[in-house]
């Protein structure tokens, strides 16, 4: 029971709770009894308390290795043995219920909960089928379940293509310098001929200052020693605008280029003038959503899991600004909307997922887009989207309101899987930020009373013992699970965020998990949880 509990706890993030452990049960009554309190295993236990006994046993036992239950899907075989256990098991329950005095149902379920539920130093045993604190090759089978080998054992099953860019064939960028002022374009082609290798992520002009070019690997450059005129730039770009029929700018002085992914964002100046211009370079990259497929495909149930209890789960995308955020938001939209055939509706802000123009971007796939034409309106379209279009899943970027993260929790609540982004660099920074850790359980101060300051100082987990004001989640998460985008292609998924929030008002370290792409392979890591 405790390899199984741990194992639960730290990859999916689930606790055991009212645990029945027939071994340790059979200790209790055992020790009633004045008899041996020798282990011994499930079908000695059933036979010894007129059970019937699992007959696939031994047909498996010669199939077992420390590591041969992960391997999927199960053979016929193990699904047999696997399902007599259960079956039998409840049987075993009942007869022990019926030797056990009344009085004695307590301390077995007391002593069966502190093997189930390990203090937090216990967070760090290891578990044989997929150890912790260890690098592992991450591979996903063609029915998109994840698999875990050590980095020197065989060969991977399924290894999706890593997405890759090069600014050597960049046909993004060469669409945004057509609207650039010649002397800037020449300047940009000269750097791009020298330094092939580096990606331009963003290109800054602002008035009175050279223009400047952002990699991506954050490195930047000064593509020329001479400013560029702000209006020479409004120029080139008001003219491709008009010919297109569209105004300049937005509302939230934004903009982009009809059939493209690109962002242009101005700075407005104390006369209403343009000062300075951002040009984001949007780019299609199919494939980079390949290290959460497993994850992606559990987020919307089947009808027949609907119909069992399973409910959609929502999934929030966290970094700081130009991590590639809505680059990764695109990929999810298109395999949830081709490779997993749900209604899928993008709510646009700005335009920039499913790219500017009346349609929608084939970076999508055919997912459906609305754009918000006024970002003030963004929390209305969200709960229209809802009413309106009958969508499995509801995508929006950058969430920054109140009256949006009350929008997305009210959609959560109505079977509709959600996925969003959000800025911040970690759950914890998030957690700190008032308007927006709702998203996450939200956080409220919680005076206690004598007695809980009686039992948090027997409590040895606790570090400040005697501290009558604590800090409490507020309640379920509206997105139970979180991943943080550290840098490209480097994220760190929180399975289950209510626990990770507990963790981290607790004082102790969240369980996560690690992945990343290494020399073309997807790789991860379990993090057990701690104390601090």
């Amino acid at each position: 029971c405790r390899g199984d509990s741990v194992a639960l706890r730290s990859l999916l993030g689930i606790q055991l709770h009212n645990v029945f452990d027939t071994q340790t049960a059979h200790k209790v009554l055992c020790g009633l009894s004045g008899e041996s309190q020798k282990r011994i295993g499930l079908n000695e236990l059933l036979e010894l308390y007129d059970c019937p006994t699992n007959q696939h046993k031994e047909e498996v036992k010669e199939d077992f290795k420390f590591d041969c239950w992960k391997y999927r899907p199960l053979c016929e075989k193990k699904l047999h043995y696997a399902a007599q256990d259960v079956v039998y098991l409840l049987r075993l329950y009942e007869k022990m219920m019926e030797s056990a005095r009344k009085t004695i149902v307590k301390s077995i379920h007391d002593s069966s909960e502190q093997i189930a539920i390990p203090r937090a130093s216990s967070t760090t045993e290891s578990i044989p089928d997929y150890p912790l604190d260890e690098d592992l090759i991450l591979t996903i089978s063609d029915d998109f379940v994840a698999h875990f080998e050590p980095r020197s054992e065989g060969e991977q099953e399924f290894v999706p293509e890593v997405p890759a860019s090069s600014a050597e064939d960049d046909d993004a960028l060469h669409s945004l310098l057509d609207v650039l002022p010649e002397p800037l374009v020449d300047a940009i082609s000269a750097v791009q001929e020298t330094e092939p290798q580096k990606l331009i992520t963003e290109i800054i002009v602002d008035e009175g200052r050279p223009p400047l070019i952002r990699f991506a690997d954050e490195s930047e450059e000064n593509p020329m020693s001479e400013p560029i005129d702000v209006e020479d730039a409004l120029t080139c770009l008001r003219e491709c605008k008009e010919n297109d029929g569209e105004t300049l700018f937005s509302s939230d002085r934004r903009t982009g280029l009809s059939g493209t992914l690109h962002r242009i964002s101005a700075i407005q100046g104390f006369q209403d003038d343009i000062v300075g211009l951002t040009y984001r370079v949007g780019r299609h990259v199919p494939g980079v959503a390949n290290l959460i497929m497993d994850i992606l495909a559990n987020l919307v149930p089947s009808r027949e899991q609907i119909a069992r209890g399973a409910l959609p789960r929502s999934l929030l995308l966290l970094g700081v600004p130009g991590v590639g955020k809505t680059t990764l938001l695109r990929d999810i939209t298109r395999v949830l909307a081709d490779t997993f055939k749900k209604r899928v509706v993008v709510v646009d802000t700005s335009m920039e997922i499913g790219g500017h123009g009346k349609a929608p971007h084939e970076a999508i796939g055919n997912a459906r887009r609305i754009p918000v034409q006024d970002r003030k309106r963004q929390h209305e379209l969200l709960v229209e989207t809802v009413q309106n279009h009958n969508p499995q899943v509801v995508i929006v970027d950058e969430i920054g309101t109140p009256a949006e993260a009350r929008a997305v929790t009210t959609i959560a609540q109505r079977g509709v899987a959600m996925i969003a982004t959000a800025h911040g660099l970690t759950l914890s920074n998030l957690m700190k930020n008032p308007e927006l850790n709702g998203l996450v359980g939200g956080v409220q101060s919680v005076i206690l009373s004598a007695a809980e300051v009686k039992d948090r100082a027997r409590d040895r987990s606790v570090e400040k013992k005697k501290q009558k004001t604590i800090l409490e989640r507020k309640g379920a998460p509206t997105f139970p699970i979180l991943l943080e985008i550290l840098d490209w292609q480097n994220w760190r998924l929180h399975m289950n965020v209510g626990q990770s929030v507990d963790a981290l008002l607790s004082g102790k370290t969240p369980t996560t998990q690690r992945r990343w792409i290494e020399n073309g392979k997807m790789m991860t890591r379990m993090l057990a949880g701690s104390s601090r």
